[in-house]
């Protein structure tokens, strides 16, 4: 009985606990923060350091790409479609290869986890005129100053995901 309630207060406190040390950040971080591999939760982060270790010979500091819904979602949390929900266990990190080298890495977010707010004008981020250079959607986040909303490249194929 004592351990059941041990296991199922764990989270709680935890919850509860981390709370004080994670604050909201109000400004934009860099980009680089949410493209890396190392922005994912504990499980994710010891698999990726479990294969950093067994593959020793390729270099991690690459040109890395992605992770815009994460860096828009937490400097405005409104942008986040299901708060309690953390997704970034589910993006996906393509890597590309030249000549046998790894070159970049490109992370990519299923669109169904950004809250495009098209009920509020102000906030509502519309489809941008051009298309995505990517095969896949990109999102345009401007500077932590700007007036205007973030753009939504759409991919010239219909695609889930979200560079």
């Amino acid at each position: 009985m004592i351990f059941s309630l041990s296991i199922a207060s764990a989270s709680l406190i935890y919850g509860f606990v981390g709370g004080f040390y994670r604050k909201p950040v109000s400004t934009l971080l860099p980009s680089t923060y949410f493209s890396s591999i190392w922005f994912n939760g504990v499980k994710t982060k010891a698999m990726f350091l479990t294969m950093k270790l067994a593959q020793r010979h390729i270099s991690y500091f690459i040109n890395q790409h992605g992770g815009s819904i994460h860096r828009l979602s937490s400097a405005i949390p409104r942008y986040k479609k299901s708060p309690t929900i953390n997704f970034c266990s589910s993006d996906c990190f393509i890597y590309c290869y030249y000549n046998g080298n790894l070159k970049e890495r490109i992370r990519v977010t299923l669109l169904t986890s950004l809250d495009r707010n098209l009920s509020v004008p102000e906030y509502a981020i519309f489809d941008a005129e051009e298309l995505s250079p990517f095969c896949v959607n990109k999102l345009v986040v401007l500077g932590a100053n700007s007036p205007n909303a973030p753009l939504l490249l759409r991919s010239r194929n219909s695609c889930a995901w979200c560079i």
